[in-house]
């Protein structure tokens, strides 16, 4: 008994050692490969679609929108619908989805501008709060505004825009009373 009871313990206290010497090498885990950071919206860099076609470049980042440069139109898309991916943002949209969905919001403004454009209605500065005066008269090319001040100025239809409060030209009043002061 007490020679099984040695190699008992013999055994027990060799076990780990053993192990220790038979137990298979770890191999080492490779270092992860660099990884490039996403790439958000930044001026200059070009913007791709969901498969991976060019969009545009940004050329501007003005608030929460960047203006992408199509090629053909220069369109203002919202900073956080885009995706940054390390090869720059991406959007949901193709080129010729962009361009199409530009050009139907401009036919959509250009024809509330000339439902606007009737007389009786109030024009502001560019600032959307000064009043300028109120159209008198519209033809194919020419508004008539009587100002604020009761003069009578004709203006071209394109320097006229919607904005909050309805039409806005493209002038401030200081900038609009300087330019009508001969009329």
């Amino acid at each position: 008994m007490k020679f099984l009871a040695t190699a008992l313990l013999i055994g027990t206290a060799a076990a780990p050692a053993a192990l220790a010497q038979t137990a298979p090498a770890t191999p080492a885990t490779p270092a992860p490969a660099a990884q490039t950071a996403p790439q958000g919206p930044a001026v200059g860099v070009t913007v791709k679609d969901t498969a991976n076609g060019d969009v545009g470049t940004i050329e501007a980042i003005n608030g929460d929108l960047a203006v992408i440069n199509t090629g053909t139109n220069k369109v203002s898309y919202p900073l956080n619908a885009m995706t940054p991916t390390p090869t720059g943002p991406i959007i949901a949209l193709t080129k010729a989805q962009l361009d199409a969905s530009f050009a139907e919001q401009q036919a959509k403004a250009a024809a509330e501008l000339q439902t606007r454009l009737a007389a009786g209605t109030e024009v502001f500065a560019r600032d959307g709060s000064t009043k300028l005066g109120t159209i008198k008269a519209v033809d194919a090319e020419f508004v008539t505004l009587t100002t604020t001040a009761g003069k009578d100025v004709r203006l071209p239809k394109g320097g006229f825009a919607t904005g909050r409060v309805g039409l806005v030209i493209g002038m401030t009043a200081p900038e609009f009373t300087a330019a009508t002061a001969g009329a």
